[in-house]
């Protein structure tokens, strides 16, 4: 939950409508919660670049990839617009919007997994009584 608060509030600093992403974070969050501790494993039937990220904990390249996403890019954004990374680190330039690219592009990988939760929790919820049992698993 610390990482959630502190990427939201680091979101918000940095752009107006950072609290979206903070916001979406946290409705994938309360969304993946609620299937409990096996959340993980409830991507039978998600996309294949959903699965991709999600196999093995994360521990794959596409899931480091959005993982690094996910985490990095705020800090990257901070320390470039603040001149950390300029200043302080003497980080060139190219190479600081390099990151910037590498990193936003681990976000969008990572940003379509989250849309692809809410997606499936919200197909649960409006699914008919009898069928909910089921989750989004896809097991009987």
């Amino acid at each position: 939950m610390l990482d959630n608060f502190g990427r939201g509030f680091l979101w918000s600093r940095l752009y107006k409508w950072g609290y979206v992403v903070a916001a979406i974070e946290w409705s994938v969050f309360v969304c993946t919660h609620s299937l409990g501790a096996e959340w993980k494993g409830k991507f039978v039937k998600a996309p294949y670049i959903a699965q991709k990220v999600m196999a093995n904990n994360f521990k794959t390249p596409l899931g480091t990839f959005a993982i690094l996403g996910l985490h990095v890019l705020p800090i990257w954004l901070y320390a470039h617009y603040t001149n950390i990374l300029g200043q302080s680190m003497r980080i060139h330039r190219s190479i600081q919007y390099a990151g910037i690219a590498f990193f936003s592009a681990g976000r969008a990988v990572c940003l379509f997994v989250e849309l692809y939760c809410l997606w499936a929790h919200i197909m649960f919820l409006i699914r008919d009584p009898p069928e909910k049992a089921v989750q989004c698993s896809g097991k009987k």
